[in-house]
């Protein structure tokens, strides 16, 4: 039982940490360009249109996070065994 803590807390850990940290990276990529605003303003729509999530990348952090987090485990179960001597 404790293994299957180990590896939900690990997994959620590491899962929000990917999406927090692709969020910090790609907002610090993103250089708005004003002068182009500007000139789209015109001809943008009165409403807000909500584009769907992109569900290729969140299986990619899904993935990595898994793996990092069975890794996790297999370190936990290394390091948890008893030594005899």
């Amino acid at each position: 039982m404790k293994k299957y803590i180990v590896f939900l807390f690990s997994f959620l850990f590491i899962f929000m940490a990917i999406q927090i940290g692709s969020g910090i990276v790609l907002t610090w990529l993103y250089t708005p360009d004003p002068a182009k605003l500007w000139l789209e303003a015109a001809q943008a729509p009165a409403e807000v249109q909500f584009v769907g999530p992109n569900f290729g990348m969140l299986f990619i952090s899904a993935v990595l996070a898994s793996v990092i987090s069975l890794l996790i485990m297999k370190l936990f179960r290394r390091f948890s065994r008893p030594h005899r001597g």
